[in-house]
């Protein structure tokens, strides 16, 4: 018997992205940001502007695709987005059990 654990994880730069997201342009991609993260976004590469105080996203910006790397760029604004594309998974092939004894799992 083998122990394992697998869950999402926020994916890092280099990473393959397992599922396409793309930013619709206007302020919707963006809403739930204050108005000072704006230059960070810019930073990051991402074609922005503050209207009123809200970020606009000028145009559709495609942040992951499908079995393409991500940008360490991009893998910050996922994560600063709520987006896991990354799997973390262990595997446990042996251990010690509660008497003390080293038990394998495989």
């Amino acid at each position: 018997m083998c122990i394992r654990d697998r869950s999402k994880a926020y994916a890092r730069g280099g990473a393959v992205a397992t599922s396409t997201v793309v930013l619709n342009a206007g302020e919707q991609a963006l809403a739930q940001f204050a108005g000072s993260m704006e230059p960070q976004f810019r930073a990051l590469g991402l074609p922005t502007r503050l209207v009123d105080e809200k970020i606009m996203l000028e145009h559709d910006v495609e942040l992951a695709k499908i079995g393409e790397q991500l940008t360490v760029e991009n893998a910050k604004i996922l994560r600063l987005l709520g987006y896991k594309l990354g799997d973390f998974w262990i595997q446990i092939i042996a251990g010690w059990d509660k008497s003390g004894a080293y038990k394998n799992y495989i």
